[in-house]
């Protein structure tokens, strides 16, 4: 019940949007397994998506607005939108939405498609979909930064803090909807929109020069 708090208010979602969620839930065969036996069976074919998203699946609402958004934004795009929980983003993805919550930069998963996302010069464009969430403030990036350092080591990649932490600080540059859950809906198209138009795309190489800012 906690993790569809955020849908009991009818304005919030549309009742088909989440008629689709139960319904995938309850035919999915990897139920037994978690939420991350259901992402897996959903994402068969995430090498092949070209818009990922990045989101805390180990947090329930979280993992509830992801799939939410998946779907709002696939009926919008040519191409479904993944969820990503990998290490290394697809050579098919173009561009990331970051589904902003608290503790967000704590997920591997997360972090290391920031990353990943960063190396290749590929656009992420945040929303935020919980509230309480805080924008970074250079305190909280130097911390991010530091938490996200073992685990982009576990995960094989090499990232400086200081250079992460420029990376954060340029994607909030990129704050296009600052709107929380209860109108995902609403804004599914404004998201779609400015995937369109373009995001500027990330730039790691320039973060020697403004590492010192974030320190």
């Amino acid at each position: 019940r906690k993790a569809l708090l955020w849908l009991e208010c009818p304005p919030l979602v549309s009742s088909e949007s989440v008629g689709c969620l139960v319904a995938f839930v309850l035919q999915s065969k990897a139920l037994a397994q978690g939420h991350r036996g259901i992402m897996e069976a959903m994402s068969s074919h995430r090498s092949k998506a070209q818009t990922v998203i990045l989101a805390d699946m180990s947090a329930s609402e979280s993992a509830c607005a992801a799939l939410v958004v998946q779907r709002l934004l696939g009926r919008l795009m040519m191409d479904m939108p993944e969820i990503f929980e990998d290490c290394v983003l697809g050579s098919a993805t173009r561009q990331c939405c970051l589904l902003c919550s608290r503790g967000i930069f704590g997920c591997p998963a997360v972090v290391c498609g920031v990353a990943s996302a960063a190396e290749r010069a590929l656009a992420v464009l945040p929303v935020v979909v919980e509230w309480g969430f805080s924008f970074p403030t250079k305190e909280s990036l130097t911390e991010a930064a530091d938490s996200a350092h073992p685990l982009l080591a576990s995960a094989g990649m090499s990232m400086a803090p200081g250079s992460f932490a420029y990376v954060v600080g340029r994607i909030f540059e990129e704050i296009a909807i600052e709107d929380t859950e209860e109108v995902l809906e609403v804004r599914a198209r404004a998201v779609q929109a400015r995937l369109a138009r373009g995001v500027r795309p990330l730039d790691a190489s320039a973060a020697p020069a403004a590492v010192e800012s974030y320190n």
